[in-house]
């Protein structure tokens, strides 16, 4: 995904202008994944660790603090830890969006695509679209209506397409929860042939969170 890209290589640029060697493990949010790379990293003497989205903050903040290793936290965490988090206002930001439908475009019908349960999500970055997806539905007064993914592209397509077969008209707003899934949100209704594009006053568009 771009944004962690853009993480991981300016930690990179910064670290090795400042003479130190930088090692990146992707855990693709898989906990055990996590854990086995933050081992690895611990027992190779790291100086200092980066988790960009956690997906086991508990047992690494436990074995970070175990091995004496400090830890920055970034993005995201899943589970109990009491740590400073470097990240941005993810409410905030469906708020934005949602809002921007509303306001400049007279939408009424917002559609969020994306789920953040464990059944939704086995491994992915739920809770960052649970915190946008609260923002966007804070919007509106009886919320949104919400198409749950797994996140991936695959997943984003086949449930848009199935949203869309059976809803008796297009929805006039889109907002994909994740930018991975912008590709796939936005085929799946052009190759259903269901969204005409203009309801109501409004001209279907979408717009995904990065």
């Amino acid at each position: 995904m771009p944004l962690f890209g853009e993480f991981v290589g300016r930690i990179e640029a910064e670290a090795r202008a400042r003479g130190h060697l930088t090692l990146i493990g992707n855990t693709g949010y898989d906990p055990e994944r996590e854990l086995e790379f933050t081992t690895a990293f611990a027992q190779a003497g790291i100086d200092g660790l980066v988790v960009i989205g956690a997906a086991s903050a508990t047992e690494t903040a436990e074995l970070c603090a175990r091995e004496r290793v400090p830890v920055v936290w970034m993005h995201s965490i899943r589970g109990e830890a009491a740590v400073p988090i470097v990240g941005v206002d993810h409410v905030r930001a469906g708020e934005l969006v949602a809002r921007h439908f509303v306001d400049e475009h007279d939408c009424e019908d917002l559609v969020f695509v994306g789920g953040f349960t464990g059944a939704d999500v086995p491994h992915g970055d739920r809770e960052t679209v649970q915190q946008r997806f609260a923002g966007a539905s804070a919007v509106r007064e009886h919320g949104i209506t919400q198409i749950r993914t797994d996140l991936t592209p695959a997943g984003a397509y086949s449930a848009v397409s199935a949203f869309l077969r059976k809803s008796p008209t297009a929805p006039q707003a889109v907002i994909a929860g994740t930018y991975a899934q912008t590709s796939a949100t936005i085929r799946a209704p052009i190759d259903s042939l269901l969204w005409i594009g203009d309801t109501c006053g409004c001209r279907t568009t979408s717009r995904a969170l990065p």
